[in-house]
């Protein structure tokens, strides 16, 4: 085995994970930046080593998010040094290293992947003051696919919005993964959402989700779309417009909003970057808002804390429940990831290992 692989070192005897019993692996690894479909290699590895602070965990469960392919690419913010294994959530058990606050033997556990052993793999490292132990009765692909999008969102809406219950809240791609977690934690949150979408099963799911309303994209053009929201507000525009997409949506999302609205800018699934007209921040007082969740678990980690903590409460009481696309074996996560680029996913793809690997080990958390 080539000794650039990531994270290599000692083996470390435990059970569970896609392991061949001889101190390998199966994981995904990125060698050089550029397409995913160019660079993604899957195959067996070493398993990997355990820094101080860190917890080895088998994986029940990863999802896939569009910054997986940003960081392929090299163009994401948080681009692990290369080589690494894609993932930025792990959920399984952990065999070795530093176990978790509160943390019992047998306990799922979820939080992020440490680089450069992310989460698409049988095994991968966590920080294990950053993992937690998932809720009684939530299963791990639940536990993956809450990890990323729905903190981004409840930072998004309460720490940088500071989202108000009545208040009217417009969400852009509001079927995917990100989208899909903000109009529920909105909801959540008391909020009236109006939901921007294409095609009739995504505004069916936005409207699962919670949505009070769905704009249908392909159906209204920009003006369109901006009439409508005004009609639903009696003419004030919204509160919190949430963009997601960037480039493609930037501009009218911020002829969404109303007076002293809040723009919150989450990423740029969309493509490239766009910049906004600061003279209508001006004469309409309103803020526009960047939000990268990745930086307050560097930067802030009591409000990542804080975040993680809601999330796994409204998870727990059954106010949200993630939008899951499919679930995929390990050997089918470059698969997910060409579809949620392609732009048809409806809701979020969680990796998991298969089931066969360690019958002894359920995924489900008793």
């Amino acid at each position: 085995m080539s000794p650039t692989d990531p994270a290599s070192g000692p083996v470390v005897a435990g059970r569970g994970g896609a392991t061949a019993g001889d101190g390998t692996h199966e994981r995904w690894v990125v060698r050089r930046h550029g397409d995913p479909a160019d660079v993604l290699e899957f195959g067996p590895g070493p398993l990997p080593g355990v820094p101080d602070g860190a917890a080895l965990v088998a994986v029940r469960a990863s999802a896939v998010n569009f910054a997986d392919a940003l960081a392929c690419q090299g163009t994401y913010q948080e681009t692990p040094a290369l080589p690494y294994t894609p993932g930025l959530e792990v959920c399984g058990h952990v065999v070795a290293g530093t176990p978790p606050p509160g943390h019992t033997p047998g306990a799922l556990v979820v939080g992020p992947a440490l680089a450069p052993a992310g989460g698409w793999a049988g095994y991968a490292l966590g920080v294990a003051d950053q993992l937690r132990v998932v809720p009684a009765g939530v299963d791990a692909v639940a536990a993956a696919a809450v990890q990323v999008t729905y903190p981004t969102a409840w930072v998004t809406l309460h720490h940088r919005a500071g989202l108000r219950a009545g208040e009217v809240v417009v969400v852009q791609a509001a079927a995917g993964g990100t989208g899909s977690a903000m109009v529920q934690v909105a909801a959540a949150a008391g909020a009236t959402v109006l939901a921007i979408a294409g095609g009739p099963e995504k505004a069916a799911a936005a409207v699962r989700c919670g949505a009070t309303e769905v704009f249908d994209h392909r159906e209204l053009g920009d003006d369109d779309l901006v009439a409508a929201v005004r009609e639903r507000t009696a003419g004030r525009g919204a509160d919190v417009v949430v963009d997601p997409v960037g480039a493609p949506t930037l501009a009218t999302s911020a002829r969404l909003c109303g007076f002293e609205g809040r723009l919150c800018v989450v990423g740029f699934a969309g493509g490239g970057t766009a910049q906004l007209a600061a003279n209508h921040l001006l004469v309409r007082n309103q803020t526009a808002i960047g939000v990268a969740w990745p930086a307050y678990l560097r930067t802030r980690p009591d409000v990542a804390a804080q975040a993680i903590d809601a999330v796994h409460g409204l998870l727990a009481s059954g106010a949200v429940a993630p939008l899951v696309a499919g679930v995929v074996p390990l050997s089918g996560a470059a698969a997910a990831l060409d579809a949620l680029l392609a732009g048809t996913t409806v809701g979020k793809w969680v990796v998991a290992p298969d089931p066969q690997v360690d019958p002894q080990v359920d995924a489900t958390n008793p």
